[in-house]
């Protein structure tokens, strides 16, 4: 079995339905120990855990985005990406540099093999083998 992935910490999105589990638990407990009314609490959680799975926020990440919780896990680099601007920015720009390098390397080898067809020196089908 593969090795399951280890998180990097707590961000918002670990947090909200840790927060949410545990209230529910307490709700019940409570509805079961002393009130049925209790539940409306345990209602009102889900309520809004979905609302958090519909939207992308809730009251509780309002809270915890204003206590400093960092919204995302940095444990991969699109996440990195998306909690920090600068290295979306970077990355992006690493990116296209690359993508451009490689369309000149294939734009200059499309032309060579261009005029070495029309010098005779290859076949056209060479080209389609070669990709094989």
């Amino acid at each position: 079995m593969a090795s399951l992935p280890r998180h990097q910490g707590w961000s918002i999105e670990r947090l909200v339905p840790l927060l949410a589990g545990a209230f529910v638990l307490i709700s019940v407990l409570l509805a079961v120990t002393f009130s049925q009314w209790w539940l409306i609490f345990t209602g009102f959680v889900g309520a809004n855990l979905l609302f958090y799975s519909a939207v992308g926020w809730c009251p509780a990440t309002l809270l915890l985005r204003r206590a400093g919780v960092p919204a995302t896990s940095a444990s991969c680099p699109t996440l990195r990406a998306q909690a920090d601007p600068e290295i979306a920015r970077r990355e992006f720009a690493t990116g296209m540099q690359a993508a451009i390098q490689r369309s000149e390397r294939l734009a200059i080898g499309d032309w060579r093999f261009v005029v070495q067809v029309v010098r005779g020196t290859r076949s056209a089908s060479a080209r389609y083998l070669a990709k094989l």
